[in-house]
């Protein structure tokens, strides 16, 4: 948790420009799940990355180069790579939340782990912070959801764009486990 004086930092310095997950809520459980987008914003990236092999591959036979073989192994290397990586990166990003009330917990992930979940009585309040992200040349406001613990640990459960949206989510999650949600900005001085 924050104490007055302390500079309001997120658990993320990334974020997003659209909503990457939802909340759903289904009689004793809360749940934040990944968004239609954020699978269809890994699917562009897997898009761009196999577009571009066949592309050059088209390139490379058509050429008759005595090369294309090694040409084309090394670039589906490359591209099976990337594509590794990014799958990597967003199965990392990409995590279930599920509050249990029956459970009394707290864990992430499509199956509860006993050792790494967190009792719902230790959750102590929800953060909702905008940030200004810095991508390409442009500037967005990004919103990101996270709680902390009685013991001082951070966990961040969504990122979204739109503001409305996560503060409506912010909401019924602070009524459901019936903790206080604090509207911050990033780099403000809590007070």
């Amino acid at each position: 948790m924050f104490k007055t004086g302390d500079e309001i930092i997120p658990v993320s310095l990334g974020g997003t420009s659209y909503k990457d997950a939802k909340l759903v809520m289904k009689s004793n459980v809360a749940a934040v799940l990944p968004s239609l987008k954020s699978y269809l914003f890994e699917f562009f990236f897997q898009i761009l990355i196999w577009g571009a092999l066949f592309f050059i591959t088209s390139i490379v036979l058509s050429e008759e180069s005595s090369d294309a073989t090694n040409v084309i192994i090394t670039l589906s290397i490359i591209c099976i790579s990337f594509s590794g990586i990014v799958r990597f990166i967003f199965y990392r990003i990409r995590k279930t939340h599920h509050f249990d009330k029956k459970l009394g917990v707290y864990y992430a992930g499509k199956v509860l782990n006993t050792k790494l979940a967190i009792k719902l009585s230790e959750i102590a309040i929800l953060h909702l912070i905008s940030k200004e992200i810095y991508s390409s040349g442009k500037t967005y406001t990004s919103f990101e959801l996270s709680f902390c613990t009685l013991d001082n640990q951070r966990i961040i459960i969504m990122n979204h764009g739109d503001r409305y949206e996560i503060k409506s989510d912010a909401d019924i999650l602070s009524r459901f486990l019936g903790v206080p949600c604090e509207d911050l900005r990033k780099g403000a001085i809590y007070e």
